[in-house]
């Protein structure tokens, strides 16, 4: 029989789990890592950001964790760990799609959008092929001597303190852990033993996906270039990023990864249809003949199944926090992946609750704590709903669409500025209520404009522009840029 008897049971062995018992572990508690599954294993969320690159560089100075200082710069990554795959992220492309046509654009990139967030490929962010770096977290866990049981399906018999019970192999297993972390995402397997209440609608985002990885992927920029569209005053090369094409049923990502292979996916507003995804994914890249193009001579890799259909992807628990129980934010609530916020939200949540672990351990004031922790993420997952049903909303209609990005980059690039400054603010700066004001108030302007077949107000990019302009300080929506921003972030301290 497998026993232990621990302060803390983290559930879920993927980076923001494994980190977080890596942390704890610093901070003098007592820790045990359980998984269903065992690396490494098929993920998603894999595109990172500044403010993830500095979080993590953050905490790994904090906790003396310097093996992971390599990870938040790729030039450091490839010279480190070229074992682990990656790819170059140097910020973010969008490409408006319309049905039907081949894709076309203007000399003042009417249907693009460049927003550069670092100076060089060696300083830029990454894109985490996740079966590689959540298998490299959970080894340092163990080599740091915390116990990693995998393969194990517990679930609680009582509380107060915690005791779970189950198998691993056939093999029973009792863990007793005076609180638990849940890092478990969809399966939310402590929220279900405690009773939160999952909220499914109600959102202003309204999105499922079809995803895989793919070999074969012709880069982007041939495709344009085989169209004569004129490149040379791109910030970066377009596919070095989180590309986006849009559509008129969503959008699609695409993620370039250094062997050879592309996470994709297509982020959809309608009902799913009654057919295999496949059928579905051939229908799609059918009704946009450049996108049909570049997937020619594509294979799909991963997952073993093959191409993966979700549901609805919005979801929320709430509470997301009790007296001896958190949930991280991946397992607090999900929107959508519209503005690669994964990573980074997982990063601020681990942070902020081993500070709150630090301080309030054994007191009575843990308990409220941990309540503003619940508060901090709600509202963080308010304002991701927001800033993207936002841009969804604008986004048939490239300079409203532009303008509503803008909203989301005035919010990281404030909540950078602040890390860089020394602060721990709330993730996208949503604890700056002045600024939080106003992009829950303009953002509700783009969704409640977007009528089908009914153009967005032409004053609401100048609207945009001037209720940004206290925050603005990377120059976003100035019109001699043309779309094409070379340079929102500053390196990495």
């Amino acid at each position: 029989m497998i026993r232990a008897s621990v302060d803390v049971l983290v559930l879920g062995s993927g980076f923001a789990g494994s980190l977080t018992a890596l942390l704890l572990q610093r901070l003098g508690r007592s820790v045990v890592l359980v998984d269903r599954e065992e690396h490494p294993r098929f993920a998603i969320g894999e595109s990172s950001t500044p403010l993830a690159d500095l979080t993590l560089r953050a905490l790994a100075r904090q906790y003396d964790l310097p093996q992971f200082l390599p990870l938040t710069r790729y030039g450091d990554w490839k010279c480190t760990y070229p074992q682990i795959v990656c790819g170059p992220k140097r910020g973010f492309s969008y490409f408006l799609h319309r049905a039907g046509e081949e894709f076309c654009t203007d000399v003042d990139h009417g249907r693009e959008l460049l927003v550069a967030a670092s100076a060089s490929a060696e300083l830029s962010d990454t894109h985490w092929l996740r079966s590689d770096v959540d298998a490299f977290f959970a080894v340092e866990a163990m080599r740091a001597g915390i116990p990693l049981i995998e393969r194990a399906d517990l679930r609680p018999v009582s509380r107060a303190p915690w005791v779970w019970e189950g198998t691993r192999a056939g093999e029973p297993v009792q863990i007793t852990a005076r609180f638990v972390v849940d890092a478990t995402g969809t399966t939310g397997l402590v929220a279900r033993a405690v009773g939160a209440v999952l909220q499914t609608d109600g959102f202003q985002t309204r999105s499922r996906s079809l995803f895989a990885h793919v070999r074969g992927l012709t880069r982007w920029e041939l495709l344009l270039a085989g169209r004569d569209i004129p490149r040379d005053d791109y910030p970066f090369p377009c596919d070095d990023a989180a590309l986006h094409q849009l559509l008129a049923e969503g959008w699609m990502w695409q993620l370039r990864f250094d062997n050879g292979v592309t996470s994709v996916g297509f982020v959809l507003e309608t009902d799913p249809p009654d057919v295999p995804p496949g059928d579905e994914w051939q229908t799609l890249l059918r009704r946009y003949p450049s996108l049909s193009a570049q997937f020619r001579e594509t294979e799909v890799v991963a997952p073993p199944e093959g191409l993966r259909r979700t549901g609805w992807l919005q979801r929320r628990w709430v509470p997301a926090a009790g007296p001896d129980w958190v949930l991280l934010p991946s397992t607090a609530g999900f929107i959508d992946p519209l503005h690669s916020t994964g990573i980074a939200h997982s990063l601020f949540g681990v942070r902020r609750l081993a500070h709150l672990l630090e301080r309030h351990w054994g007191r009575d004031s843990l308990v409220s704590a941990l309540a503003d922790y619940d508060r901090t993420v709600q509202a963080e997952l308010t304002l991701i709903d927001h800033l993207v049903a936002a841009a969804s909303a604008a986004r048939h209609e490239f300079a409203p669409f532009v303008a509503a990005t803008a909203l989301y980059f005035t919010a990281v690039t404030t909540c950078e500025r602040r890390c860089r400054e020394g602060d721990a603010p709330a993730f996208l700066a949503v604890d700056d209520t002045p600024l939080a004001t106003v992009l829950l108030r303009l953002s509700r302007q783009f969704i409640e404009a977007a009528r089908p077949g009914s153009p967005l107000p032409p004053e609401i990019c100048a609207t945009v522009r001037k209720a940004i302009q206290p925050w603005n300080q990377v120059g976003l929506l100035d019109p001699r840029a043309r779309n094409m921003y070379r340079h929102t972030a500053s390196p990495l301290p």
